[in-house]
């Protein structure tokens, strides 16, 4: 099955409640709908159609993957299981740098660079602040 605006605009509104995933917090499926340069906006682990946003958060295609690509992605989906030494799953730490890896992926190198300067300079402010507030300086 695949419906596009431009061939199947009155049965693709069918699909019109269907919202897109968050910007934050999400990954995308981005499965690309064959024969056009459209791409699914859904999460990654949903179910039913893939379905691809346009402009205003509009509905623009509806596609379902084969079977051949379901069975493939139920193949992609089973756990891996890993050793822990001793049990230990990581905690704390193991959480901030996993998140810490999924905020950095999504921002641009640019607005990177400048964060990463900033907190330099900032770092640098309460090191003199500190020493200021101790006598040394």
């Amino acid at each position: 099955m695949r419906l596009t605006v431009e061939h199947n605009r009155e049965a693709i509104k069918r699909y019109r409640d269907v919202k897109l995933a968050p910007t934050w917090g999400t990954v995308r499926c981005r499965a690309k709908c064959p024969g056009t340069q459209r791409s699914c906006t859904l999460e990654v682990d949903h179910r039913g159609p893939h379905v691809a946003h346009g402009r205003f958060r509009k509905v623009v295609a509806v596609w379902d993957a084969g079977i051949k690509a379901q069975k493939s992605a139920e193949k992609a989906k089973r756990v891996v299981t890993t050793t822990t030494r001793d049990g230990w799953d990581g905690g704390p730490v193991a959480a901030l740098m996993a998140f810490g890896g999924r905020v950095v992926r999504r921002i641009p190198p640019t607005e990177e660079l400048f964060l990463f300067i900033l907190f330099l300079a900032m770092v640098g402010f309460a090191i003199d602040l500190a020493l200021r507030i101790l006598g040394s300086r």
